[in-house]
């Protein structure tokens, strides 16, 4: 649905599943074991070099896991500093539907229209290293409001 080359951050779990973790890796995704902080770090680290050299689109889920009940969770800071590392911009992105879609720890996938939305960017040049729980505040009320929206 957005016409950008696109990469995410990812679970370290999915490089093991069946041809997507072969897809994701030969696409240059970024992936996290989110259970050892020190891999995490170096994997952003390495991440970051990569996006300075050759910058592109990151897709990443600040809240880390989907909710039990569709709600938003808190954003966490960690692949938001990705944005003041390299100074690209944040581009809020609100999935409507999904929960309702398929629920959380569910394989039962329903019929149910989803929408992307796309909000402004974030300058991340407005922020600093210290802002960074401010930042990812910011990041979820944009995406809060997306999610609000009527269309």
């Amino acid at each position: 649905g957005l016409p950008f080359w696109l990469i995410s951050v990812a679970k370290i779990e999915l490089k093991s599943v069946f041809i997507l973790g072969w897809v994701m890796k030969t696409a240059g995704h970024i992936f996290v074991d989110r259970g050892r902080s020190d891999n995490a770090l170096a994997a952003l680290e390495k991440s970051k070099i990569s996006l300075i050299k050759n910058p592109r689109s990151v897709l990443l889920f600040p809240e880390g896991t989907r909710s039990n009940d569709g709600s938003l969770k808190r954003f966490k800071t960690g692949g938001l500093m990705l944005s003041l590392d390299t100074g690209l911009p944040i581009v809020p992105v609100a999935y409507k539907g999904t929960y309702e879609m398929l629920k959380k720890n569910s394989w039962s996938v329903k019929n149910h229209l989803l929408e992307i939305r796309i909000g402004k960017p974030i300058n991340p040049n407005n922020y600093s290293i210290k802002d960074r729980v401010n930042l990812a505040e910011d990041v979820k009320k944009e995406v809060e409001k997306l999610l609000r929206m009527k269309v």
